[in-house]
C-alpha cells in the first residue's frame, strides 16, 4: 500500500490512507454488567512485511463507533464512559 494524502478541493490535505486502512477481521458480541448487551467489531492493520506469520495491530471498537480498550481477551473498557464489558 503506498503512502497517500487525499486532498480536500481547496488543497488541504485531509487523510492519510495508510492509517486508516484497516480489515474488519471479528465480530463477537459483549454483555456489561447491568446486562446491557453491546456488538463489538475488530480492526487489524494489514501485514506489509515478508513475515506472513505477523498478525497487525488490532482495534476494537463498538459497533455505534465509540472505542473499546482491550484489558484482556475477553474484558474491554468502553473509552467514552469507563464501563468495563465482557465478550460472550
Amino acid at each position: 500500500m503506498s503512502d497517500k494524502i487525499c486532498y480536500c478541493e481547496i488543497g488541504y490535505p485531509i487523510l492519510n490512507l495508510k492509517e486508516t486502512l484497516m480489515d474488519l477481521v471479528e465480530k463477537f458480541d459483549a454483555k456489561g454488567k447491568t446486562g446491557a448487551g453491546y456488538h463489538v467489531e475488530v480492526f487489524q492493520t494489514p501485514v506489509e512485511t515478508t513475515d506472513e506469520g505477523t498478525p497487525g495491530s488490532k482495534t476494537y471498537k463498538l459497533a455505534d463507533g465509540r472505542a473499546l480498550d482491550p484489558l484482556s481477551d475477553a474484558k474491554f473498557k468502553i473509552v467514552q464512559t469507563g464501563e468495563k464489558i465482557y465478550r460472550v
